[in-house]
């Protein structure tokens, strides 16, 4: 019994939706779907080190199960504010985990954005495993953030980003990572296991000369990429010139960045939500073109 469906076939022979839902970590939509005959499941074999990536087709769920890497080469090109913004527009269309991967000392933009009391965080996951780790920001968007303090952070081993992310991906259907302005073990174990990547920049030639000389280290053979250029700066220039991304622009936006600092999330309304819709659009539409009308049922189009 090896494959998923056979799995929640035979399971069906003794359990309801619900719990075979909840034994497999996968949506109960799929279940009945699988059941129904609706549903196509395919599993891609993932990264050196990762289980298998499940792909899962029918009329209700159409997707490829993503981890993706928001990451920069220059601190305040708003990389934060597009990993939350894409975790708020997929919620409601998917479950969605998003990972906090800065260790800096303090509460991280993101906890404060989203008000997370300071515990639990990532040093949770050594003892309670991810469901002790994360907190729950919004239906159907868990937040795994990082420590605040010194000793903690001190203390996380060099690859538990990578066992937290390989261990989430057997319950939700897409991990966003908001990767720091940094290279080293724990955001190269991140990379690694990632299959979608989201750089942002500023759009100064610098900044993505530096970028360009990071993903130097980074296999990109079996990943997705994406560049996005926030503030409506230039999108050509060195990246790509050398490399082919979809590109994306993101135009200012005063009223964001204002929210952002009093603690507020953002409208889905604003000039830089609607430009990330484009980006989510971008990734799933592959997979969900090819069943013909799927991609217009999830997103409204």
């Amino acid at each position: 019994m090896g494959s998923l469906e056979e799995k929640v076939k035979h399971m069906a022979e003794y359990l309801d939706a619900e719990a075979i839902s909840a034994a497999l970590k996968i949506p109960v939509e799929t279940v009945r779907d699988i059941l129904d005959g609706k549903a196509q499941v395919l599993e891609v074999p993932g990264a050196s080190k990762a289980p298998a990536v499940v792909q899962v087709n029918s009329a209700r769920v159409a997707y490829r199960q993503r981890v993706i890497a928001v990451w920069r080469a220059k601190g305040g090109v708003g990389c934060t504010s597009v990993a939350l913004g894409l975790a708020w527009l997929l919620k409601d269309l998917m479950r969605v985990l998003l990972v906090d991967c800065s260790f800096d000392v303090g509460c991280s933009d993101l906890s404060f954005v989203l008000d997370l009391p300071e515990y639990p965080h990532l040093k949770a996951f050594e003892y309670g495993g991810i469901a002790g780790a994360v907190i729950n920001a919004e239906p159907n968007l868990d937040v795994l953030q990082a420590p605040r303090n010194r000793s903690e952070i001190d203390e996380l081993s060099q690859d538990i980003l990578t066992r937290a992310v390989t261990s989430a991906r057997t319950t939700y259907d897409v991990i966003i990572c908001d990767l720091p302005n940094a290279e080293g073990p724990p955001v190269q174990g991140v990379l690694e296991n990632a299959n979608t990547l989201l750089l942002v920049t500023g759009g100064e030639d610098g900044e993505k000369s530096r970028l360009l000389a990071r993903l130097a280290g980074v296999n990109l053979k079996s990943k997705e990429v994406f560049l996005l250029c926030n503030r409506e700066s230039e999108v050509n220039g060195p990246i790509a010139e050398v490399l082919s991304f979809r590109e994306f622009a993101v135009p200012e936006d005063p009223e964001l960045a204002r929210g952002l600092r009093r603690g507020q999330v953002f409208s889905a309304n604003g000039p830089f939500m609607r430009a990330l819709a484009e980006v989510r659009d971008a990734m799933y539409e592959s997979s969900a073109t090819q069943k013909g009308g799927i991609f217009r049922r999830l997103f409204g189009r």
